[in-house]
């Protein structure tokens, strides 16, 4: 008797290349139609109203599960600010990996500051890795001009000889 075997579709690959100069090929287990990217407006995250910023950050929960990002309207910061974030995000990126593994998340143990490689980590548990590359650091009191106890000391790790890049972020 003939048998047939079905060979489930393959899904396809992308390839990305990042603004660092590393190429990235795409392996998703979960396909998303998606015909937007959600945009979330934060002008009223200052609010009294608790009901107000609750609703924002539900609105930012649901797209970052399902579709992993947003575009975030009116944050209340200086462009200025924004701006030199985004490029000291890829100074850093572009750095050689022996330099940013100098920060690596791994070094402060139950904490999600320092360097987060590409596919590092795994926030959902799938099969595949996340394929983001970040850099993370903690809130500092020192610089909140609303801190009841500004000598309480951040967290954060910083790669050394990197000159700015602290500074601006």
């Amino acid at each position: 008797m003939p048998s047939t075997t079905t060979v489930p579709e393959q899904p396809a690959h992308s390839t990305i290349s990042l603004p660092s100069g590393q190429t990235v090929r795409i392996r998703s287990e979960t396909a998303l139609e998606v015909d937007e990217i959600p945009i979330i407006d934060f002008s009223a995250i200052w609010s009294d109203d608790v009901a107000v910023k609750k609703a924002i950050a539900e609105r930012v929960r649901e797209a970052s599960h399902r579709i992993g990002f947003f575009c975030c309207q009116h944050p209340g910061i200086d462009p200025k600010y924004a701006a030199a974030a985004f490029e000291q995000g890829k100074r850093f990126c572009a750095l050689p990996m022996e330099k940013k593994l100098e920060v690596d998340t791994a070094r402060v143990p139950n904490e999600y500051v320092g360097y987060h490689k590409m596919e590092g980590y795994n926030r959902n548990k799938r099969k595949q890795q996340d394929l983001s590359e970040a850099f993370n650091w903690a809130y500092d009191p020192s610089h909140d001009p609303e801190a009841v106890d500004k000598s309480e000391p951040s967290i954060s790790i910083w790669p050394s000889d990197f000159p700015g890049f602290k500074e601006e972020l």
